[in-house]
This record gives structure tokens, sequence and C-alpha cells, in this order.
């Protein structure tokens, strides 16, 4: 999900969008987070976006461009966090020590557009929760194999050592409510269930995405991608009241999500739980669990609790 300033063919026209210098905001070994400053056409004031740009070699970042893995050395060697950034109409120009780097973004020969689209077979029905699509996403036998997978998995310890977030007793009870279990005995009625974890589980843990955020990601984009109204209102809920509560991005990942896009690696997840595609599942499971720290596994515990409340909803 690439900020509207990326659409290069307005640029610098008069009376249209423009896009101002921005920096090189965080550098880490595979890549660097850009902050760039857009403003748009007829509209007050501006906004920030954040943009990664990484390798090819690793899974593209739902808010990212991937560039060749030796470019990516080249720029990482020159370039410094508060380097400048700027979008002009020939592409996006980075400014390392002694050296300018100019990448042809609006080039669709140099760089293509991958769909990082949560998959979905329709929009959620004003009148239900669990329309269609969610018979599709969880009456297939992926979905059962990726639970007992998880569920195996918790059993030998792997969530409590690898998650980025303690196990406590709070922890439990908001786990319990994602998972289905309280909402089923308790708030059967509320359609706003979701509002209590989210408050507890946002912004916390330690890191560039605390624990509790990536928890909320996973959980959000399955429920999305199976059509369920409350993945769409929890997302759009992250990105207006959450995201201030977070890091920056955290924040970019809510607005990627509350628009309906998630990272390259987990989309192919979501891809063989809907029957879409077929593959390696516990590959595609090590691949995520691969991401940070602690993200991997956090992001996957949050899928795991929206596949075991879908369950339940069925």
């Amino acid at each position: 999900m690439l900020p509207p300033c990326f659409h290069l063919e307005g640029l610098g026209e008069k009376g249209r969008k423009k896009s101002e210098a921005g920096t090189i905001c965080q550098k880490f070994h595979t890549g660097f987070n850009l902050r760039l400053p857009c403003v748009l056409s007829g509209a007050d004031g501006r906004e920030d976006f954040l943009v990664y740009a990484g390798s090819l070699s690793r899974p593209l970042c739902c808010f990212g461009i991937a560039i060749e893995p030796k470019d990516m050395e080249d720029m990482l060697e020159a370039c410094e966090e508060g380097g400048i950034a700027v979008l002009r109409k020939e592409g996006l120009l980075l400014y390392g020590r002694g050296e300018q780097f100019l990448l042809d973004v609006g080039n669709e020969k140099s760089f293509v557009r991958k769909d990082l689209s949560i998959p979905m077979e329709q929009e959620p029905k004003a009148d239900s929760s669990l329309p269609g699509s969610l018979e599709r996403l969880t009456g297939v036998s992926e979905k059962e194999e990726v639970r007992r997978f998880f569920r195996k998995e918790q059993e030998k310890g792997i969530w409590e050592d690898r998650m980025g977030i303690p196990w406590d007793g709070e922890f439990r009870k908001y786990a319990a409510f994602l998972a289905g279990q309280k909402v089923l005995s308790l708030e059967r009625g509320r359609t706003d269930w979701w509002k209590e974890p989210a408050d507890y589980l946002a912004g916390r843990g330690k890191g560039l995405t605390p624990g509790g955020d990536d928890i909320l990601l996973g959980y959000g984009a399955v429920l999305m991608a199976a059509g369920s109204s409350e993945g769409f209102c929890l997302s759009q809920y992250m990105a207006d009241m959450l995201g201030s509560r977070t890091t920056v991005v955290s924040q970019a990942y809510f607005k990627a999500l509350a628009s309906g896009y998630v990272n390259e690696d987990f989309r192919r997840l979501l891809l063989y739980l809907s029957g879409r595609e077929k593959g390696d599942m516990e590959k595609a499971v090590t691949q995520i669990k691969a991401l940070g720290h602690t993200s991997g596994h956090d992001t996957l515990f949050g899928a795991w609790m929206a596949l075991e409340w879908l369950a339940k909803m069925l």
C-alpha cells in the first residue's frame, strides 16, 4: 500500500499533488524505512507516510518496495539515518555519503506492482458477521491442518517462549476473548466485543512492532479474509483509535490492514487457507516465523486465535 504521492504522473504540476523532501528514518541490516511527507491537492496540511525499502531476496512489505539485492547492499553502505529521500517526476531519489541513488519507481518495466491485498470472496453483509465467504475460508481441510499444527506447537511451549508479550493472567484472559471462548459464553449479543482485547494489546510489548500489535494484525487479517464484519471494524478501529498508542511502524501496518493489505508472506498463508493456492503450509508458517525477533510468532498467534474464533462461529 504505497502512499498517494507514489503516483508520479501528477508530481510538480500546478494545482495537483506534490511531494516534499523526506528522510531515511530507520536503518536495518536488510533495508530501511523512509518517512515521506505527502501533500494532496486541495487538502489542508500534510500526512507522513512510511515506506520500507528492502531487498528482493526478502518477502515484500505491505507498505514497501523491493530492490535488487546488490543495489540494496550499495544503498545500505552509503545511506544513513537522517539522509534525504525525495520523490520527483523521475523517481525516488536517495542521498547517501557522496552518492545518490535514483529508483525509477514510476517505470512499470523497472518496478512491477505486486498484489498484496487480502484475498476475500466478498464484502461483509450489513446484517451478518458471517457471510458466505466465511464458510469458504473455514470449511476447508487446510484450516483444520493449521489449527492442529498451532495447537501442537503450543503443547511444545513454542508460543510462550518466542512471543514478544508475557503469558500472564491478563494476557490469557484476552486471548480467550480472541479465541471466542468468553464471547460465546458471556458476550454473544455484542458486536464490539473485540474492543476490550484490542485496547489491552495495542502498543503492548517491546520493539518496532510491539507483540500486542502483531497479534492484532494477524487476527484482523484472517477475519477480514473470512469476510467477517468484526475483522473490518477491528482493523479500522486499530487505524483510527489505536494508532496513536503505538510505534510509527505499527501505525503504518494498521493503516495498511485497514486498507486491505498484508505482507507478501502472510498473504500466501491466507491464499492457502482459502484453498486458492496449494503448497507447503509448514514452509509458509516457517517463513512468517522468521520475521523480526518475535513478530512472526506474534502474528501467527493472532491468526491462530482468529481461526479458533471462526471455528466456534460456525
